[in-house]
């Protein structure tokens, strides 16, 4: 590999990492003839003439810190980002290397061979017109498996990363480039040679592992792809190994959501009010309605339900019910409908009453207190930014089931409209949003409003979102203060995700929003409303992704007003803080719950 000087217009190797794989758990680090799996494949991918450095492409997962650390031991470039959406961790690489061509392979596939990628990017080079080119075309190939190689150029990539969403372009990276024939530029080039596409040189299982243990062991880390067949036809008892291993099919984990989910029931119970706002139902109304994009069927049971609430519930296509005198009668009902498990979200509802539905049915409770982890659920979920799973999981006090306890902003519990928004929104840099839920009970809105009003630079502005909630004197302090141009006044918003991307500061209540937010590239400012907003306000503000101004009572709300200001005068300060909030939540959270949930109800179902 030659060093060049660094350009737009580098080489750059991006190694697919994580440590978590499905079949073979930490399989990359795994030795193979007494090295490393990624250090046999990192030797290899050096002897790349054409290429000028190795990237490590892994995941924010702590288990995938080792992956980080043996980055850093070989002097190698890593970067870490969603564990999901792969093709913008590759956008990350690229951008880091700032690099022209992107080559991705995967840390799995050790013998890669180091010719046929130096004869890809030739390939490449000599046709200007190409965007795309590999080797092999899935089924149909010459080469053995672990030889896959796939080439993009930095424009195609960064199309595919602005156009692609459905799950599968997004997790398996390329497939968006060639799935449509005709939308970009490619090539299948197979090299030249005998067809060796009986042979599997990839790692996926303890079989696979133990035939490229034996091939490294006896021919070295070096050897040629000639050399492995030659060595694997004189040695048949080898090659048996993993012969009976099939290939994974190329199932995003959608496709695999999809398929376990297929028409089951989900039942949420939740509550909302003016008083106790409506944070429970829109976590609830996050998971149910994804719930249902994905196949299934839902339904709301609550106490006291808002009509805007009962109205944006059936948009999702959940249906709402008036919830039962009780607990036993709701897990009475839940059975009798064949309902495959429940979600609670609220502080009114006892243990007692979740154990109660516990022992019914498979329980998600979302709790804004993991610490108390004799939670008698399958799942519980706290979504807080700073929230601590702990060391392990409990054991539940229902039939001696573990508890798994999902915590932090991974599992943010975003609407689903949240999926396919793009960040901030045309002149959003110059523009600070105010937004305190549904009621505002605290009624912070107004005091805040007026601090910003005093204190407006010059060529910014003020967007605020009254809740239809909001208590009618505020809301009316709201309309004079639009009525006179000093702000713009949002009402009966139905598409919130859409109004928080027209800002790049928010100033928010220390709960739910502080995630949105995030989520959408707007920084920020917090003000606790509630005893339980104490913890994500200050972790908000330990982690450097924003700013947390404390209890509402004693807030300096002009103190809030200068700092917004400061930040949208400056430009790169605001960037960066934006793109790390981005990637802190990264909007696969109710995905992952929704995982938890169906493992559960697969575990209740075994015998």
């Amino acid at each position: 590999m030659t060093e060049r000087q660094q350009s737009p217009g580098r080489t750059a190797i991006v190694v697919q990492a994580r440590m978590r794989s499905t079949r073979l758990p930490g399989k990359v680090l795994l030795d193979i003839g007494g090295r490393p799996v990624l250090d046999v494949l990192v030797e290899r991918l050096r002897r790349i003439e054409r290429a000028d450095l190795v990237v490590i492409a892994t995941t924010r997962d702590a288990a995938d810190d080792r992956l980080a650390e043996f980055a850093a031991a070989h002097d190698l470039v890593c970067v870490r980002g969603s564990e999901d959406d792969v093709l913008s961790r590759f956008m990350l690489a690229a951008r880091e290397a700032r690099a022209g061509v992107i080559v991705r392979v995967t840390s799995d596939c050790p013998l890669v061979d180091p010719a046929d990628i130096d004869r890809l990017l030739a390939e490449l080079a000599g046709a200007p017109e190409l965007e795309f080119i590999r080797n092999q075309a899935g089924e149909e190939r010459t080469i053995p498996r672990g030889l896959d190689v796939e080439i993009v150029t930095r424009s195609a990539l960064e199309r595919a990363d602005a156009e692609a969403t459905e799950p599968l372009d997004r997790e398996h990276v390329m497939p968006y480039l060639y799935r449509e024939p005709g939308r970009f530029r490619t090539r299948v080039s197979p090299p030249p040679g005998p067809d060796l596409s009986h042979l599997r040189l990839t790692i996926d299982t303890p079989e696979d592992l133990a035939l490229v243990d034996r091939v490294v062991t006896e021919l070295g880390p070096d050897a040629s792809v000639d050399e492995v067949a030659a060595f694997l036809e004189a040695h048949p008892d080898v090659a048996r190994l993993n012969a009976s291993v099939s290939q994974k099919a190329l199932e995003s984990d959608g496709d695999r959501r999809r398929r376990r989910i297929d028409g089951k029931l989900l039942l949420g119970r939740a509550d909302a009010s003016a008083a106790t706002g409506a944070g429970h139902v829109a976590r609830i109304a996050s998971l149910l309605g994804a719930w249902v994009r994905e196949g299934g069927r839902a339904a709301l049971v609550s106490a006291a339900l808002p009509t805007f609430w009962g109205e944006r519930m059936r948009a999702l296509g959940v249906d709402v019910e008036e919830a039962p005198a009780s607990f036993a009668e709701l897990a009475s009902d839940a059975v009798a409908r064949g309902a495959a498990a429940a979600c609670v979200d609220g502080y009114a509802y006892t243990l007692d009453d979740v154990r109660t539905l516990s022992i019914a049915l498979p329980v998600v409770r979302i709790d804004d207190d993991v610490g108390d982890v004799d939670v008698p659920a399958d799942v519980v979920v706290d979504p807080n930014l700073g929230a601590v799973a702990g060391p392990g999981p409990a054991e539940s006090p229902v039939g001696g089931r573990a508890t798994r306890v999902l915590a932090g902003g991974a599992y943010a519990l975003l609407r689903p409209e949240f999926d396919d928004l793009r960040p901030w929104a045309e002149g959003a840099a110059s523009r600070v949003l105010v937004t305190f839920g549904s009621s505002d009970p605290a009624r912070v809105t107004v005091r805040c409003v007026e601090a910003l009003v005093r204190h407006r630079a010059p060529a910014t502005s003020i967007a605020v979102v009254a809740g239809p909630s909001m208590h009618e004197d505020d809301v009316a302090s709201l309309a004079q203060l639009a009525d006179s141009g000093a702000i713009e006044l949002h009402r009966d918003v139905t598409d919130m995700p859409t109004v928080l991307r027209t800002a790049r500061v928010g100033v928010t209540a220390a709960g739910t929003t502080i995630l949105e937010l995030l989520a959408t590239g707007c920084v920020p400012l917090s003000v606790r409303v509630a005893d339980n907003q104490d913890v994500s306000g200050q972790a908000l503000a330990d982690s450097g992704l924003g700013f947390d101004h404390g209890p509402d009572d004693t807030c300096d709300f002009d103190a809030i007003a200068r700092t917004a200001f400061e930040l949208l005068a400056d430009e790169a300060r605001l960037d960066a803080l934006s793109r790390r909030g981005m990637a802190a939540v990264d909007r696969r959270g109710v995905r992952r719950i929704l995982d938890a949930a169906l493992d559960a109800i697969e575990r209740r179902s075994e015998p």
